[in-house]
C-alpha cells in the first residue's frame, strides 16, 4: 500500500510549482500564495497553506516518491476504474494524483 507520506511528498512538491507555472503561462500577475489567500473555503485554503509550509520537500524525494510507487498507482487506478465500471474520471486542471482511490466512492 502507498503511505500517506509518500502521497504528501508527491502533492506538496507538485501542487505549487504546477499552479504558478500555470499563472505564469498565462501571465496572470498575481502569484501562488495570493491565489490561496483569495479561497472561500476555509479547508481548501487551510490545505493550500500547509502546502506552502511543507514545500520543504527535496526533488529527489519526490522523484522517488513518484517513481518508486508510479505502478503501484497505475495498478490502483486500473483496478478502481474496472471495479466501477469507469471509462474516465473528471479532476480539476490540476495535475496532481488523488491520495487514496478507495476514499473516491
Amino acid at each position: 500500500m502507498i503511505t500517506s507520506d509518500v502521497t504528501k511528498s508527491i502533492i506538496s512538491y507538485e501542487t505549487p510549482r504546477c499552479i504558478q507555472e500555470y499563472l505564469l503561462r498565462h501571465s496572470f500577475k498575481k502569484d501562488f500564495e495570493y491565489i490561496v489567500s483569495k479561497l472561500q473555503s476555509d479547508d481548501s485554503r487551510r490545505l493550500m497553506k500547509l502546502m506552502i509550509q511543507d514545500n520543504r520537500v527535496s526533488e529527489l524525494s519526490y522523484r522517488q516518491a513518484l517513481f518508486n510507487h508510479r505502478k503501484r498507482y497505475q495498478q490502483m487506478a486500473h483496478e478502481y476504474f474496472e471495479k466501477n465500471e469507469l471509462d474516465a474520471i473528471l479532476y480539476p486542471t490540476m495535475a496532481v494524483l488523488p491520495c487514496n482511490l478507495e476514499e473516491y466512492k
